[in-house]
């Protein structure tokens, strides 16, 4: 059985389902032997409270455990994980903070039977020291945002990760103007590719018999949805304006904030739900009448694959969005505005037209087979 070592982010078992997820799922189903690296645990997520404190035990405890189904899941524990805070930004600490590593993830992945795979599949900006470590036939890089943007990210970690894409036998970017990043810091298109996001249609495809989400009755229609992350991305004011405009339908918000939403709090007609998981998903998706995405544009959205576009369309949902870049590229059957006025209008647009199975096709077209298969090809 070939082997497959992933290194990405969040956890297999987090709510958070990312493009990366997905390709580790993908592999496992067409019968490789999987391995999966999240992101470091500190001392924090032991003594922190919550759900997630016996999920972070576990998975440090390296005790080969299969975390989900028949993948083995590790995450790796150090003291002072690297981060944009002085020290742990310092070029020096970010050449060497793996070593601090414990205990060794290399005698950790001897261990598991991960240190010599057919593949290194690296999803995660700090783990660009394993091609040091793991012993693999070929190593894939999928960058899946232009990471430059992010502003929690050590800047100095670049120059490591740019020796990484040069060394790659394959990258995978996830739009052009992460392609054209990618390059950049390759120094070469060779070897580079672009595959989007994509989504499993199955999983969002109506059930026979399917109740309302617990939140849903009594909730005046149209139901205006959105899933997906609430960050410094996360358009307030346009949101803030819709909410005012639409009093008489309900704006229900799924996601796990990362910035102050208060300002929403005053609209009795917002709903903020916090996190879903990703199997409970689909039901909100499917009895809501338009899917929204009002980001502001920015860098760092100009390069995004809409991954909840995907989902929304694979509901049968009409799609109203911020225009940017990547989208315009992919040309979707969403609707998208250049200003807050014209994406509040195409909301009433978007709900008139109903639920179109030009949707579902769009979605079809765009799998995570598809993806997968396109992908395997090159490996």
């Amino acid at each position: 059985m070939r082997k497959i070592l992933f290194a990405g982010y969040p956890a297999l078992n987090s709510h958070i389902k990312l493009g990366i997820h997905h390709f580790v799922n993908k592999f496992k189903e067409h019968g490789w032997d999987v391995g999966y690296l999240s992101h470091f645990t500190n001392l924090k997520h032991f003594v922190k409270r919550g759900s997630d404190k016996a999920l972070w035990g576990q998975l440090y405890s390296g005790d080969n455990t299969r975390a989900k189904g028949d993948i083995w899941q590790y995450s790796p524990f150090i003291f002072f994980p690297p981060c944009n805070v002085f020290p742990l930004n310092l070029k020096i600490y970010l050449d060497n903070y793996h070593r601090f590593i414990f205990p060794s993830l290399s005698r950790i992945l001897s261990r598991s039977g991960f240190l010599i795979p057919d593949i290194l599949f690296l999803n995660n900006v700090f783990y660009t020291f394993l091609p040091e470590i793991v012993r693999c036939s070929k190593l894939v890089v999928r960058v899946p945002d232009v990471y430059v943007h992010f502003e929690r990210l050590p800047k100095k970690i670049f120059g490591k990760y740019a020796r990484v894409l040069k060394k790659a036998d394959l990258v995978i970017a996830t739009s052009k103007i992460v392609e054209e990043w990618v390059c950049s810091l390759r120094g070469s298109s060779q070897g580079v590719i672009i595959i989007e996001n994509g989504v499993d249609v199955s999983h969002f495809a109506p059930l026979a018999k399917e109740s309302l989400p617990a939140e849903y009755p009594g909730l005046k229609k149209p139901i205006i949805l959105y899933v997906g992350s609430i960050d410094k991305w996360f358009d307030l004011e346009l949101d803030e304006k819709m909410a005012g405009f639409y009093r008489n339908s309900s704006v229900v918000i799924i996601g796990q904030p990362k910035i102050d939403l208060d300002i929403l709090k005053k609209y009795p007609n917002v709903h903020l739900l916090g996190s879903r998981s990703y199997d409970l998903i689909p039901i909100y998706m499917r009895h809501a009448d338009v899917g929204i995405i009002p980001f502001k544009r920015t860098p760092l959205i100009n390069g995004v694959s809409p991954l909840k576009m995907y989902e929304y369309f694979a509901s049968g949902l009409p799609v109203v969005s911020i225009r940017w870049d990547e989208l315009e590229r992919i040309k979707p059957p969403a609707l998208m505005a250049d200003t807050h006025e014209e994406f509040i209008a195409l909301i009433k647009k978007a709900v008139s037209s109903g639920k179109r199975h030009s949707f579902i096709d769009f979605a079809s077209q765009n799998t995570w087979e598809e993806r997968y298969q396109r992908l395997i090809c090159l490996t």
